[in-house]
């Protein structure tokens, strides 16, 4: 796992550079001055986007591997000579703001980063990692981006952002093992910001922002390593494996600490707050498409701009999404021949390699049958009011108190507004503008989860920091200047589960300096050999893994018929249809 570590330093030395230099670029823009005392998280998460960005641009073109990171590492390079006077200013805000923390946050902190990093270390025992993330970025790491690929693993067309990222710095070319491990990395960086409100929170700051902050990342420090829990939101694999459930999860919920954090003066032409949030969101929206309500946030801020009368840096927001957005889309075209794949009611393209209708049909009603646990080969049109009750019964305890938690609390936020109304306080939603338009989403980003893919997977990221500003509320208005005690409870609860909780992390040495893991392979496999074209492998039980590529599972195989469009596998994959029945 040391290995693992060093990884990861010299992936934070990259984006702590980019991130910098989009965060000076942007505000100078606008002339605004640089905001070098930006939290150390927040500028390396931005350099990840970028990053991110900048793969996808290249993965379009070459494959993911030793030359996508000299491109990147020349260009950080290129970045810190001409930016160095930013860097510098920011490196010495950081290092100052490390001396003011709290001696014991700084322990708990040094603490979890064994403790992650052993935690990513382990093999992955997720199940859609064998289905398809091992197997889409095996394709990113030797192909790049193939047209119609997805008609030999459809599921490969679901394109998250998050394993194009995964792929660039697998590390493939160091013949080392697996390094599919950026979840961790990841959880670090954001479980840092955390702390950095509970670091105020002993410096007296009580703010309802402040509460949020030091609470919101506890739900993902503890990891159950069974099949399931009742008391603990995710299991090991969502660390070990490449999986972007919980990147999503988690950047939702910094998405909606920032909004609540953000400085709604006008004191500047735009607030870089505002920047982040669009940027990252649009990003969360190319890791997850269950992530889309988040937008409403965005819409927020869009509106904010037009009633100021601030076209022109309206503008520059959209246009920006819309660059770093991009690519992704372009990627979703060669791949299913979808804008987004699987909604089937977007369909605009009549491309060679398109995925057939009934193929993107069958996923799209698969992702909601399975969660509800119906039959996934037939279409789901049962009504909400029929199959919530049974299905709810049937969820951990766990879940059903943070879904009956935010159904309770969305009940009495709908009570006082209703009240306010009829009182016609109407100052009350002007002064409290950001937490209305926070529940809001919330909420729609809730709704939107249970009709279309109810597993709570999915959901957590509106489910779990929706409970947290409910929770943040009634502290500050019940406990009110005692609120400032809330940092006990939460402190030793880190330390509980990073000394008890995970005391086998510390109880042999031997992990700490063994090689990343080997590359997994499926158990039962055989072979299509085809006149003049590559030999196409086959699995016999869905997970495909690191098999050798091409690689298709063997029941969709015989259903889609998929064909080489033309010798090469990189000439891409259509769908037989002629020979379909």
């Amino acid at each position: 796992m040391i290995w693992t570590i060093f990884t990861w330093i010299y992936i934070l030395l990259l984006a702590y550079v980019l991130g910098v230099f989009l965060h000076s670029r942007t505000v100078k823009l606008f002339g605004v001055a640089v905001d070098a005392d930006l939290h150390f998280s927040l500028k390396c998460i931005t350099g990840l986007v970028v990053i991110d960005f900048i793969s996808t641009v290249l993965c379009l073109f070459i494959p993911l591997g030793l030359v996508s990171n000299l491109i990147i590492l020349c260009l950080v390079l290129v970045i810190s000579f001409f930016e160095r006077e930013n860097i510098s200013l920011a490196v010495k805000k950081d290092r100052q703001r490390l001396k003011e923390g709290n001696w014991l946050i700084t322990l708990i902190f040094i603490a979890f980063i064994f403790i992650i990093a052993y935690l990513s270390f382990l093999p992955s025992s997720h199940y859609d990692d064998g289905l398809y993330y091992s197997t889409s970025i095996k394709w990113i790491e030797e192909y790049g981006t193939v047209k119609g690929l997805a008609n030999l693993n459809p599921r490969i067309g679901f394109n998250s952002s998050w394993l194009i990222l995964q792929a660039n710095f697998g590390f493939q070319f160091l013949k080392l093992g697996l390094f599919n491990d950026l979840n961790g990395l990841f959880l670090l960086l954001v479980f840092l910001y955390s702390l950095g409100g509970v670091n105020n929170m002993l410096k007296g700051d009580i703010s309802l922002k402040t509460i949020a902050r030091s609470l919101f990342l506890l739900p993902a420090l503890l990891f159950h390593f069974g099949a399931t829990s009742d008391i603990i939101l995710f299991n090991i694999n969502f660390l070990s494996s490449p999986t972007p459930d919980i990147s999503v999860c988690v950047l939702l919920w910094l998405i909606f600490l920032l909004f609540i954090e953000g400085d709604s003066s006008n004191k500047q032409v735009i607030a870089l707050s505002d920047f982040l949030i669009v940027i990252y969101s649009v990003w969360a929206f190319s890791i997850k498409l269950s992530a889309a309500p988040v937008f409403l946030l965005v819409l927020y801020i869009c509106w904010k701009w037009i009633v100021g009368k601030r076209f022109w840096q309206l503008g520059f927001l959209i246009s920006i999404g819309f660059v770093f957005i991009l690519p992704w889309i372009v990627r979703n075209v060669l791949l299913t021949g979808y804008l987004f794949f699987p909604f089937s009611g977007i369909d605009v393209f009549n491309v060679l390699w398109k995925l057939p209708m009934q193929d993107v049909r069958w996923h799209e009603n698969a992702v909601k049958s399975f969660a509800i646990g119906a039959d996934i080969n037939k279409p789901y049109t049962i009504p909400l009011t029929q199959w919530f009750p049974s299905w709810f019964v049937k969820q951990e305890f766990i879940n059903q108190v943070i879904l009956g938690f935010d159904i309770l609390s969305t009940l009495v936020f709908a009570l006082i507004g209703t009240i306010n109304l009829v009182l016609g306080r109407i100052s009350v939603f002007k002064n409290n503008q950001k937490i209305v338009v926070f529940i809001l989403a919330a909420v729609a980003g809730i709704l939107f989860w249970i009709l279309k893919a109810p597993d709570f997977r999915f959901g957590y990221g509106f489910l779990c920091i929706y409970m947290v500003l409910t929770l943040a509320l009634l502290f500050k208005y019940f406990l009110e200047e005692r609120v400032r005690y809330i940092y006990l409870p939460i402190i030793l609860f880190m330390i509980a589960i990073g000394f008890i909780y995970y005391k086998t992390v510390w109880i042999s040495l031997q992990p700490f300096f063994a090689r990343p893991i080997a590359y997994r392979l499926p158990k039962e496999t055989k072979q299509i050999d085809i006149p003049n074209k590559p030999t196409i492998y086959l699995v016999q039980h869905e997970n495909s893994w690191n098999c050798t590529l091409p690689v298709a599972n063997e029941a969709e195989y015989y259903f889609i018929k998929p064909v080489f469009i033309g010798t090469t596998i990189q000439e891409g994959f259509k769908s037989n249809e002629s020979v379909k029945p």
